[in-house]
């Protein structure tokens, strides 16, 4: 969203190769080594904005077009990575089951309890040990395997461009009435708070 700035990379960046399978496979040697069975090498994640845990209809319907896992992170952040030309290994931490079986009186909780926040922040903990323990060795993996052939990220500037949407001749008109707003506004309190103390 919004202007794009070229030096950090192109308008419409491709999102078909954000995953390198280098980077996979040093965080698949990992878990192997670490002997962790709970590390699913690959899937399909949804991404929703939120925030809102799923009902079964929106489960399903994400089920049907090939998703394994939904959260309301880590896609945003990817896209952000990928457009600055950075390799990227995305690990998510699957923290709650979906229940998406059919329409039944979701008041009764027939096929267990809804998702509530409580459940995967203790998910989340129960893990936590363990997720530090496979993003170590992962890194000391790639350290050894894949950062001394990755290329140099190319230099960019942090100056500030002396660009702005108030110097564009389309906006002046608008900032002109809307200083004019304020002045009136701020003159007719000033007469409104002088009419009042005469009273």
């Amino acid at each position: 969203m919004g202007p794009n700035d070229d030096e950090l990379g192109p308008r419409f960046p491709p999102t078909s190769n954000a995953y390198p399978r280098s980077l996979r496979n040093c965080a698949k040697k990992a878990a192997t080594e670490l002997k962790h069975t709970f590390l699913v090498p690959h899937g399909t994640y949804c991404f929703v904005s939120g925030p809102m845990y799923e009902s079964r209809a929106e489960c399903r319907f994400l089920r049907s077009l090939g998703g394994d896992a939904v959260g309301m992170s880590t896609v945003p952040e990817i896209v952000a990575a990928h457009h600055c030309n950075m390799q990227i290994l995305c690990l998510s931490l699957i923290t709650n089951k979906v229940d998406a079986t059919g329409d039944e009186d979701v008041s009764t909780h027939e096929h267990g309890p809804v998702a509530n926040h409580e459940e995967v922040l203790a998910a989340a903990q129960g893990r936590a040990q363990d997720m530090l323990g496979l993003v170590k060795k992962t890194v000391d993996i790639m350290a050894k395997e894949v950062l001394p052939q990755l290329p140099d990220l190319p230099k960019v500037s942090l100056a500030v461009p002396e660009r702005s949407l108030y110097k564009d001749k389309k906006f002046s008109s608008l900032t002109l009435h809307i200083g004019s707003t304020a002045v009136l506004i701020g003159a007719g309190a000033l007469v409104g708070i002088a009419l009042s103390r005469k009273r």
